[in-house]
C-alpha cells in the first residue's frame, strides 16, 4: 500500500540564499530570514511550491528550487 506521506519536499530559495546553502552544505533555519524568524525550515509539496513561487518569488531576480528526499532527512 503506497504511503500517504509525500516522499519529496521542495524548498524555494533566492540565488543568494542558494549560494549560502551550497557553501554550508545543509538547510538550516538560518538559510532564510523567514525560517530563522519562525524557527523552522519552510518546505512545500509540489503544488505548494508553485503557489509559494507565485506569492513570494515571482519578482525575484533569481530563484532555485531544491528537491529534498524526505527519506534522507
Amino acid at each position: 500500500m503506497p504511503s500517504e506521506h509525500p516522499q519529496t519536499a521542495y524548498k524555494l530559495l533566492t540565488t543568494e540564499q542558494w549560494h549560502s546553502f551550497r557553501d554550508l552544505g545543509a538547510l538550516t533555519t538560518a538559510t532564510t530570514p523567514l525560517d530563522k524568524g519562525d524557527g523552522y525550515i519552510h518546505m512545500s509539496t509540489r503544488q505548494q511550491a508553485v503557489d509559494t513561487f507565485e506569492k513570494y518569488f515571482k519578482n525575484a531576480t533569481g530563484t532555485v528550487l531544491v528537491e529534498v528526499d524526505l527519506a534522507k532527512v
